[in-house]
């Protein structure tokens, strides 16, 4: 409409024209910078989910590698009560180390082993089901152990 119309030149038309294109314009900025902004603020929520999933990732790989620990832990408490029990060498997931493995069998009880394995074991599943803090669920358990 600002350009159809056949208004006669003058210096009144000319600015009302100039005046009524600056508001279209201030209005294609204003348009302009709202759509920024919501680029900004999705880019935002965007860096914010890709953080979260980073961090995601990093504490599912960490849980990982503590059940995998805990899993070598849990070994060596099951090799000492394999060799107070009695069992096989063969049976000994730690075969390089058999000589310690040895030497703490013979200075503990079945009883004792056996309870050994079962602290480690409530240790993994109290690491991975409760909101307990880690180091309190170690010192906790590692105290209790007999060896």
């Amino acid at each position: 409409d600002l350009l159809q119309e056949d208004i006669p030149k003058t210096p009144v038309t000319g600015l009302g024209r100039a005046e009524a294109l600056s508001k279209i314009l201030k209005s294609v900025k204003e348009a302009a910078e709202a759509f920024e902004d919501e680029l900004a603020e999705r880019r935002k929520q965007i860096e914010e989910e890709d953080k979260e999933t980073g961090e995601a990732r990093v504490e599912a790989r960490y849980r990982e590698w503590r059940r995998s620990i805990m899993r070598c832990v849990l070994g060596w408490y099951r090799d000492i009560l394999v060799l107070v029990a009695g069992g096989e060498p063969k049976l000994v997931m730690n075969a390089p180390r058999e000589d310690v493995l040895r030497r703490k069998a013979t200075a503990t009880t079945l009883t004792k082993a056996a309870r050994n394995v079962q602290i480690i074991e409530n240790m993994s599943l109290q690491l991975d089901t409760t909101n307990l803090p880690q180091a309190q669920i170690l010192n906790f358990g590692f105290m209790r152990l007999s060896q």
